[in-house]
This record gives C-alpha cells, sequence and structure tokens, in this order.
C-alpha cells in the first residue's frame, strides 16, 4: 500500500520536492543548505501557524544542542531563495516565533511522478511566459498584493521613482530622460576560488548588498535581484547597461578565498562615463561565513555610502535647472557626510530648510535638519548657548514629524535618539539607537552611539564592543573621530589608561576641531601620571577656551545617571584638575 505522505509541496511560485530534496523555482533548482531544507519543509507543512522557536529547534535539529543563531541563519537563506527580503512572506513574530504566511498545496505521490505542471513547455517559451515575479503575484492574494506595493514605496524613499518590473535586458527600452542620481544596479559578484561553497558565498554577497543599500541609503533606486541575476557570468557593456536599466552606477565585484582568510573586493563604476569611480577591498578571516557575509556587506554598505551621497550632490550643485527638494537633500546630505564642524552643519541646516520649503513632508530633510541642530548643540554648545534650548525644541518637534510620517525609517529613529541625547534622555536614546539599527544593521553610527550611551548609563564595559563594531563596520567612517573619543572614554572611566590616550590621540589626529578631545586627552595623561604633559594640553585647550572650568563641565554633563556621575568624577574631573583645570 502506498504512503499517504505528500511527495511534495507547493507555494505561490515555487515547488518543495521531498523526492527529490530540492527547492524548485519552475524548472530551476535552488541550492539549500540539509538544515535549511529541514526548516523550509517545517514550515511549509505547518504553514499558517505560529512556530515557536522551541519547536522548529526540536523538529529540525532533534535534540542536538545549537543557538536560535542557527535556526535564524536558516530562515535567512530561506527568505534568501524565496524573494522575502521585505519579510511578508515569512513572517518573525518578536518574541515568540515565525509564521509562514502563504497558502501551501500538498504534491500527492502520484502527481509528483507525472510531468511538473510548472516546467516550462514549448507554449510557454521565454518570450510568450510571463515574468516569474508576475507569476508569484497572480498567484497571491490581495493581503500579499498590497504588502508588496508597501515594500516598494518604502524602498523608494519617498522621491517618487517608479520601480519597474523586471524586464530580461535584451527587451528593456532606453530611459528617455537621465537616470536618477541614486540609482545602482548589484551586478552577481564573481567566486574567483573554484570553490562551490564560496560561489554559494558570493551570491549571498550579492543578495545582501541589493537589500543593504536600499535600507541603508534613503533614497537610493536599487534594480532588483531577479533583474541583476539576468547577467550573472556575462561579460557586459557597463555603459549600455546603464542606459537598458536607467542607473547611474554600476556595482561589480569578486569572492576570492586564500587560506584562511576571505578577500572581497568591490568597485564602483559610473555607467554614464564608464569610469570607475570607487574601489576598495575588504579581507576577513574565514570562519562562519554567513556572519563573514554580514559584515562584508554592512562594510561595503557603509563605505558606498558615502561615495554614492557626496557624488549625488555634487551632480546636483552644479545642475543649472533650479534645484528641487532631493537635490537640496542630498546636498545636505553630503554636508552632514563630512568631518563636522559648526560651518558644515551651518550649511546643512541651510540645505534642509530650503528643501522643506518646498517639500514640507519631506522625511530625509526632516531628517537631516534635525541631526544638523543636534550637531550644533551636542559638539559646539558654546558657541551656539544662547540657541540651545530653541535648537534643542525645534530639533525634537522636526524628528517628531518625520517619525509620525514614517515610523519605519530607521534615520528617523536615529536622528530622534541624537535628539534626546541632547536632553540627557540616555535611556530614551538608546532604545531608539536599538529600532534604528533593528532597520538598518550597517548603521555603524548608531552603533557607535549606542556604545556611548552605555557609558553615559554607568555601563562602560558595554560601550566597547558596540563602538569597536562600529569601527568595523565603517573604517572610514566621517565620524571616526567621535567614535574613537566615544571610546577612550570607555577605557579611561575603566581606568584602562593607555588605551584612553591611544584612542584620544587617534580621534585628536582625526579632527583637531574637536577641543574636547584634546581636554579629555589631557585628563588621561594626567590619570596615567604624566602630569607635564597633561599641563600642556590642558593650557592649549584654554587658550581657546579661557572661561572652561570644572564646574562648567559639571553643568554642561551628558547624563544624570548617578553611576555615570561618579565615574566622570574618579576620572575625567580627577585627571583634569592635576592638568591644572580652574574648579571654577
Amino acid at each position: 500500500m502506498l504512503t499517504a505522505e505528500p511527495s511534495g509541496y507547493r507555494f505561490p511560485g515555487y515547488t518543495l520536492d521531498l523526492v527529490r530534496g530540492c527547492l524548485r523555482d519552475g524548472g530551476r533548482e535552488i541550492k539549500l543548505r540539509p538544515q535549511t531544507f529541514k526548516v523550509l519543509t517545517y514550515f511549509v507543512s505547518n504553514a499558517g501557524r505560529l512556530l515557536p522557536k522551541d519547536e522548529l529547534i526540536e523538529a529540525v535539529w532533534a535534540g542536538l544542542a545549537v543557538t536560535d543563531d542557527s535556526l535564524v541563519q536558516c530562515v535567512k537563506e530561506i527568505r534568501r531563495a524565496i524573494d522575502d527580503s521585505a519579510q511578508v512572506l515569512i513572517k518573525t513574530i518578536p518574541g515568540r516565533g515565525y509564521l509562514f504566511d502563504l497558502p501551501v498545496e500538498m504534491v500527492e505521490p502520484k502527481q509528483a511522478l507525472g510531468a511538473e505542471p510548472e516546467l516550462p513547455t514549448a507554449a510557454t517559451s521565454e518570450r510568450t511566459r510571463l515574468p516569474a515575479w508576475l507569476e508569484r503575484i497572480r498567484a497571491l492574494d490581495w493581503r500579499f498584493v498590497a504588502a508588496a506595493i508597501l515594500v516598494l514605496v518604502l524602498v523608494s524613499g519617498g522621491i517618487g521613482w517608479w520601480v519597474r518590473a523586471p524586464v530580461p535586458p535584451q527587451v528593456t527600452s532606453t530611459a528617455a530622460t537621465a537616470p536618477p542620481r541614486l540609482s545602482i544596479v548589484v551586478l552577481p559578484f564573481t567566486n574567483l576560488s573554484g570553490d562551490l561553497a564560496q560561489d554559494y558565498f558570493a551570491d549571498g554577497v550579492t543578495d545582501n548588498l541589493t537589500t543593504d543599500l536600499s535600507t541603508h541609503i534613503s533614497g537610493l533606486f536599487v534594480i532588483s535581484r531577479n533583474t541583476a541575476f539576468t547577467f550573472k557570468g556575462k561579460n557586459v557593456d557597463v555603459q549600455q547597461l546603464g542606459r537598458d536599466l536607467g542607473v547611474h552606477y554600476v556595482l561589480e565585484g569578486s569572492v576570492q578565498r586564500s587560506e584562511d582568510q576571505v578577500r572581497v573586493n568591490a568597485q564602483l563604476v559610473d555607467a554614464q562615463s564608464g569610469a570607475h569611480f570607487w574601489a576598495e577591498r575588504f579581507q576577513e578571516e574565514r570562519r562562519e561565513l554567513f556572519a563573514l557575509e554580514d559584515r562584508i556587506t554592512g562594510r561595503i554598505a557603509n563605505s558606498l555610502g558615502v561615495q554614492l551621497v557626496q557624488a549625488a550632490a555634487r551632480d546636483a550643485s552644479t545642475d543649472k535647472s533650479d534645484p528641487d527638494a532631493a537635490d537640496l537633500v542630498m546636498r545636505g546630505r553630503a554636508f552632514l557626510s563630512l568631518p563636522e564642524s559648526l560651518e558644515n552643519l551651518n550649511q546643512a541646516e541651510t540645505l534642509f530648510r530650503q528643501a522643506l520649503a518646498i517639500d514640507d513632508r519631506n522625511i530625509d530633510a526632516l531628517t537631516g535638519l534635525s541631526l544638523a541642530l543636534t550637531g550644533q548643540v551636542i559638539n559646539f554648545g558654546g558657541s551656539r548657548q544662547d540657541l540651545r534650548e530653541s535648537l534643542i525644541k525645534e530639533s525634537e518637534d522636526v524628528i517628531d514629524k518625520a517619525v509620525a510620517i514614517d515610523p519605519k525609517r530607521s534615520e528617523a529613529h536615529f536622528a530622534r535618539g541624537v535628539a534626546l541625547r541632547a536632553q540627557r534622555r540616555n535611556l530614551e536614546s538608546a532604545r531608539e539607537y536599538e529600532i534604528a539599527i533593528s532597520g538598518d544593521p550597517s548603521n555603524a553610527t548608531a552603533h557607535a552611539f549606542l556604545g556611548a550611551a552605555m557609558f553615559r548609563l554607568g555601563q562602560p564595559e558595554k560601550s566597547i564592543p558596540l563602538i569597536e563594531h562600529a569601527m568595523h563596520l565603517s573604517p572610514r567612517d566621517p565620524q571616526m573621530s567621535v567614535f574613537e573619543w566615544q571610546l577612550g572614554t570607555a577605557h579611561m572611566f575603566l581606568r584602562h589608561d593607555d588605551l584612553a590616550i591611544e584612542w584620544f590621540s587617534k580621534a585628536r589626529a582625526e579632527n583637531p576641531n574637536y577641543l574636547w578631545i584634546l581636554r579629555d586627552l589631557g585628563a588621561a595623561y594626567a590619570l596615567k601620571g604624566d602630569a607635564e604633559t597633561a599641563r600642556k594640553l590642558i593650557a592649549e585647550v584654554l587658550k581657546t577656551w579661557p572661561n572652561h572650568s570644572i564646574a562648567r563641565l559639571r553643568f554642561v554633563r551628558d547624563s544624570d545617571d548617578p553611576e555615570y556621575l561618579r565615574l566622570r568624577e574618579e576620572t575625567l574631573y580627577k585627571g583634569l584638575r592635576i592638568a591644572g583645570l580652574p574648579e571654577q
């Protein structure tokens, strides 16, 4: 008697074949690791039911001791395989588990042995068949169509660019107008290793970058991975590709393993001129490939983000036509991406205000204005003391409006965290940074500022790994001097005097404009016992800040947390007294 067990499952666009042990998209077989295949099988056989993590781990690993991360990596692979980067098909229910929210049809054994209905026939050739994305949408009910539309709106960043359906490149029409300044296609990275595992890793880097760039750079138009992967293994004319897809930039790269190292080369090409605009090499130790993939893509997204924004801003500033809100925002963001100075912040403020005069609901302009205002308060409070309260109030009002318009915007939550920090509301600030990171894990500044919030809450030991992670994510970040100063402060609070001196010195070399770095470096030298060097540094500070004193520092403190105040008294104030900073 034949078993009643199904030989597979079908859900919109895909077949899970239990006999052959594979996932198929039409006639294409999608590679999955064995444990990932088991997780997907459990998902589809329990579709529509909330699955707790413990149940999934027990069902798939059967009593083996594994961490939640093993399950998370499997879910991540599945989402990649079924194009669910927006997480609307496999839903994460915070604190509870996962829900596979797709209609599923069981495949009976007899049906599986016959002709596979989803395989292409002569009647469904490449020229006549509907694109795969349209077949999937047609099979979905209205809930999934609505979810897909919502994702497209969020990714577009409110700029108003239309996202086109993937079309084979040979029939894509050339755009009649110039492509958006912030537009890119991520071509499949090439595997140079001759190792099939690295081939899978190279595809993962491409997928992750496509998603990360969409979330990390507001307003960036990114061609979908389905279209990008039609170029895998092909030689392309970059300029023709740019015209066909309507993009300004092409990102391409390669992956190569050398012993225990994985090296990723990435280069950005201007599709208008064919010129190589930016290139960088990222090398990491090969341990766990999926964790490595996240680190590499995060670093590329950070490095590339600054380059793209600054290039777009240059294009906007030389445009002869009247600037629109989007152009003004890009120019403002370019000033924010420069090493921080009062002049740069004032320039950014002016540009964001001009953008809001054109479009008062532009979230990027609201977010940028809030950051420009709080930056003036936090880092240059002495220059704008008379306006401190009004700047904080306007910054808070502006960012509240941005969050109300789009509660899911990562950059808006980050800016709100900075505004709360300016008010010494560090616990609330930390929560906003955490929300920002959940929406954009590559946001290096959010990681660093969360670390700084930890020492302002009296927990400097928690600061160090967060700030170090930020520096690893974005090793050439324009805010690097701030990251280094924050790390120096955490080490000073822990009385790691040599490390405090090392990081304060690096921060000073990065940005000599920040006199408080020089001041804190003097305190660190004093704590180490080098009073002579400490006094020279504080004398230099007093030339510019003649009224600077310990009493003034207490007044403009960053936190009211009792443990923070104790640590500050026993380290910073103690060192400054030795170095000769006046009490009053």
